[in-house]
């Protein structure tokens, strides 16, 4: 059941944001990225798969950011970042480059739009547009936006802008995409790891909290995630580095400390 305040807490849409909505997430034509995120997949494999999953999921993550309210922009233009996509393969991340085509009314012909992420434009809680940019400077792309638009009321004075960056980017695994992860975790199991699984592997201060069948109990001093060690969307870590405080030589020097790789968490087999 929608609760009243549920409902008088959703933005409000405007017509022309719901155009570009659909202009920029369903006109979505064409994407291009690194060649290294392929790995042993071709281009002609990936990209459809890859489309189709950003135009499901981008339309799911702007209609949660529609639900929400935005104080701030009775006072000034907020600009609201949605998603950077990125695809991540072998543990590591590329940006990807998004071409949309759609017809413009206004224009009277076929635009394209060519970005990296997608950000939205937000006055007194009314959502004005949805923009997918490249720009290095959203503000700046903001204010020539507002002032194109608006030519009159600041014809000789600049709009109050805010953009907040979330940095947040959202991850397209193409192994989970392509199903060989499933495959995978389907044959890893927690008994079969030497390692007991956690939830997360934060850096201990004190007292061991990592314990290893060959190596015995540790203490976890670093992981590829930093002091929290908390697991990725996948469930897992690149590595954590243990100190066992049992001594062993390693090209030449004496360690304790050992840097167990590709480490999964608890949330990976749920």
């Amino acid at each position: 059941m929608i609760k009243l305040i549920d409902i008088l807490n959703e933005l409000i849409l405007t017509n022309h944001y719901t155009r570009r909505k659909a202009d920029r997430v369903l006109g979505i034509k064409d994407i291009f990225f690194s060649p290294e995120a392929l790995g042993t997949y071709s281009l002609n494999q990936v990209k459809e798969p890859i489309i189709n999953k950003l135009k499901e999921d981008l339309l799911k993550l702007s209609t949660e950011m529609e639900k929400g309210s935005m104080a701030i922009s009775k006072t000034q233009f907020v600009g609201y970042k949605i998603a950077a996509p990125h695809i991540q393969n072998n543990n590591k991340r590329y940006p990807i480059n998004i071409i949309a085509e759609y017809y413009d009314e206004d224009k009277k012909s076929t635009v394209t739009s060519v970005g990296t992420y997608y950000y939205v434009i937000i006055k007194d809680e009314v959502l004005i547009t949805l923009i997918l940019s490249n720009s290095t400077d959203p503000e700046v792309e903001m204010l020539d936006h507002v002032k194109r638009k608006y030519p009159l009321q600041f014809q000789n004075v600049n709009p109050s802008i805010a953009f907040f960056n979330t940095n947040d980017k959202y991850i397209i695994d193409l192994n989970d995409l392509m199903g060989v992860n499933k495959i995978q975790k389907e044959k890893i199991t927690k008994a079969s790891l030497p390692y007991t699984v956690k939830t997360d592997y934060r850096v201990s201060t004190g007292t061991p909290n990592f314990t290893h069948r060959m190596y015995g109990a540790g203490k976890i001093v670093d992981t590829s995630s930093g002091k929290s060690g908390k697991a990725d969307q996948q469930g897992r870590l690149e590595w954590i580095d243990v100190d066992f405080g049992r001594p062993y030589l390693f090209k030449g020097q004496v360690k304790t400390i050992r840097r167990i790789d590709n480490i999964y968490a608890e949330p990976y087999f749920m």
